[in-house]
């Protein structure tokens, strides 16, 4: 085993405190090691995302590159920013924290959705939030709204709307608990795939980082995170589709929420799945099978 590790990972607030819980864990686990972090700004933190990336790649492939070249050793996400179809040289080693994976709203004055008054504004640019709201609360004037945690409150404020809806994981593992207003149920809000869930990414032919990181990773949280990513990788279309799930590992069997709906919102379909915990993936791709025929006979 190495005893020093280069960690990549981007340089915003919330990605430097998931590397500190990744790194803490590691240094628990094995106190002679050295961990040097890598600041990476990704294309996506630029702001000039490059036309031929998806919108999850913009914010990974400057990072991935550096793995394949070796300039790197590991690297830390969000495993919502990762795209269902990695390159075949890199794989995810490890998932070992989840925090609370659903949404919140931030809101004036700590108001629930319910309590806002008539056409109130609320900022969010995912499609997936979109549909979900509308469902919600018909007369809800929704507004794009893009960047990290700290960039989308500075921006609800600033723009004056009435409030913007987040993840709480990063409301929470940033300290900022105390501006959560509303935590939404995940029926009412189903989540991204993999929200709430730290990825460690490796080459696949680094055996001796495997084992490393193997010592800390969350057997149950994988497990869950591949029935997701399986569930998006079969559904397809990245962030154009209107979709999301949240899957769970209790014992022997995995309980998963689907979302998915039609591309202008009109039809939508939400359904809770059972499945074999030992088969994450194929019962990822079957949800992905039911719900679609649902959708189409709705």
């Amino acid at each position: 085993m190495k005893n020093r590790i280069l960690v990549a990972t981007r340089p915003s607030k919330l990605a430097l405190k998931q590397t500190e819980i990744v790194v803490d864990m590691l240094k628990k686990k094995f106190p002679e090691l050295e961990v040097e972090i890598v600041k990476v700004s990704t294309k996506g933190d630029l702001g000039h995302q490059n036309l031929s990336l998806n919108l999850k790649s913009a914010f990974t492939y400057d990072i991935e590159t550096l793995l394949i070249d070796g300039k790197v050793d590991v690297a830390i996400h969000s495993l919502k920013d990762l795209p269902s179809n990695l390159d075949d040289r890199l794989t995810i080693i490890a998932t070992p924290s989840r925090e609370d994976p659903r949404d919140v709203l931030v809101s004036k004055d700590g108001k629930k959705l319910e309590d806002l008054p008539l056409g109130s504004r609320l900022g969010t640019s995912s499609l997936r939030r979109k549909v979900q709201l509308r469902y919600l609360r018909k007369d809800i004037e929704i507004m794009d709204i893009h960047g990290n945690v700290d960039t989308r409150i500075s921006k609800f404020e600033k723009l004056n709307l009435d409030g913007v809806i987040l993840a709480a994981a990063g409301l929470i593992r940033l300290g900022m608990h105390e501006k959560i207003s509303q935590f939404f149920k995940i029926e009412d809000i189903v989540p991204a795939p993999g929200q709430g869930i730290i990825a460690v990414e490796i080459l696949k032919r680094r055996k001796d980082l495997s084992e490393l990181f193997g010592e800390i990773n969350d057997n149950d949280i994988f497990r869950a995170a591949l029935c997701e990513r399986s569930f998006m990788d079969k559904i397809g279309g990245g962030c154009d589709v209107p979709t999301g799930i949240y899957a769970e590992v209790k014992k022997e069997e995995i309980r998963a929420i689907a979302f998915l709906a039609s591309s202008d919102g009109s039809r939508m379909v939400k359904r809770t799945y059972f499945g074999r915990a030992e088969e994450p993936m194929k019962f990822g791709a079957m949800i992905a099978d039911e719900i679609r025929k649902e959708l189409k006979n709705a």
